[in-house]
């Protein structure tokens, strides 16, 4: 079967999950949930002040629209304001598939990611006082996180009686993307065969907190 863009469909649906261009607008409603959850996360957090989100920021180069980092916050105790990315990484891609068959154990799709976010970001920070830092926050499609989010966020959210906290956050970031893999391929399987989607037309809510 062939998508509706003229892409083949395999059987897992995974073109449905981040190259299909009918599906865009669906990438960054799931890209929104998860920015937001991770924005409320890091406000219940003491460790953290001054959490927002941002649309972009300046680049050097004329004429460039400015790259998109997700979110800011500033660390309680050093003050040193930290941005965060937020992205899915696909490794059911072609590019990737044999390097996940493998090695299934590794995250290969988000740990490239990860440093490909941090060569892109890391030389185009506007000069800010006090200190500032980039990290990238990468999913894979199906929740698992790269090997430096892992760390970052167990160091963030996490803590001395923060565990339950970060388990939390992560179930919700899990439901996300779940919820948001079951629509791309619904809906996308809906647009090749030109039906209707089955339950609905905007995807799954932008919320998912069932953790409480």
């Amino acid at each position: 079967m062939r998508c509706k863009c003229g892409a083949a469909v395999d059987a897992l649906g995974a073109h449905y999950f981040g190259t299909c261009p009918y599906r865009r607008a669906d990438y960054t409603v799931r890209n929104t949930a998860l920015v937001h959850l991770l924005v409320r996360a890091l406000r219940r957090s003491a460790q953290w002040r001054d959490v927002s989100v941002e649309v972009a920021i300046a680049t050097p180069d004329p004429g460039d629209e400015g790259l998109r980092l997700d979110v800011r916050a500033v660390n309680a105790a050093s003050t040193a304001a930290k941005r965060m990315e937020e992205s899915v990484a696909r490794p059911l891609g072609d590019t990737l598939l044999w390097w996940v068959v493998d090695a299934p154990a590794n995250q290969v799709a988000a740990a490239g990611r990860e440093v490909r976010k941090n060569r892109k970001y890391s030389d185009n920070h506007p000069d800010e006082t006090p200190t500032l830092s980039f990290s990238p926050v990468v999913w894979e499609t199906f929740d698992r996180l790269g090997p430096a989010t892992a760390k970052f966020l167990a160091w963030a959210l996490g803590g001395p009686n923060r565990s339950s906290s970060l388990a939390a956050f992560l179930t919700d970031a899990s439901v996300i993307l779940r919820r948001f893999n079951a629509r791309l391929v619904i809906d996308g399987l809906a647009c090749s065969l030109s039906t209707r989607p089955i339950a609905g037309e905007k995807g799954p809510p932008r919320r998912a907190d069932i953790s409480g």
